[in-house]
């Protein structure tokens, strides 16, 4: 790639990058999970031109992964889902390992960061952001709380909301 890098695993059920178990109160989970990648699937319309728009992959694995209570599958919401009117004002979660400090000197966080987000409309991001957000492949949000965002290297980086109608979407 451009950057001279290959992704070669995924590492999965991972929370505190400094310790090998995540323990909480006596509670361990299990081990993290590393995989081999065995392809990397780009949007067929992700320009580099434009790395807002589009800037998702899947990746298929060398083998199977058995989820447990830390590894989970995640549902990916149809097209029907997916549109201003229906999304509007709900409630969602963005997580990601992007910068948390900039100055004096750029700092990555050792543990998942996870942020609300409300789902804005379109003008919002026009208006807000400076940016041109279109519904066919970008969701606009903005914080629920103030001085809370995604942050620098979170982009392509999970939007979730938590379906309570049991459908897998």
């Amino acid at each position: 790639n451009a950057y001279g890098m290959v992704l070669a695993y995924v590492t999965l059920g991972e929370y505190d990058v400094h310790h090998i178990r995540d323990c909480y109160r006596g509670n361990c989970a299990p081990r993290v999970l590393e995989v081999e990648v065995e392809d990397i699937i780009i949007h067929p319309l992700y320009r580099k031109a434009n790395a807002f728009s589009d800037d998702y992959c899947l990746l298929r694995l060398i083998h199977d992964v058995e989820f447990n209570d830390y590894i989970q599958p995640v549902c990916l919401p149809s097209v029907i889902d997916n549109n201003e009117k229906t999304l509007y004002n709900m409630n969602m979660t963005v997580a990601g390992w992007g910068v948390t400090e900039n100055l004096p000197q750029t700092r990555h966080p050792h543990i998942l960061q996870e942020v609300d987000v409300v789902v804005r409309p379109t003008e919002f991001c026009d208006a807000e952001i400076e940016m041109h957000f279109d519904w066919e492949s970008q969701i606009c949000t903005g914080a629920s709380e103030p001085n809370t965002s995604p942050c620098p290297g979170d982009s392509g980086g999970p939007l979730m909301y938590y379906n309570t109608t049991g459908d897998s979407g």
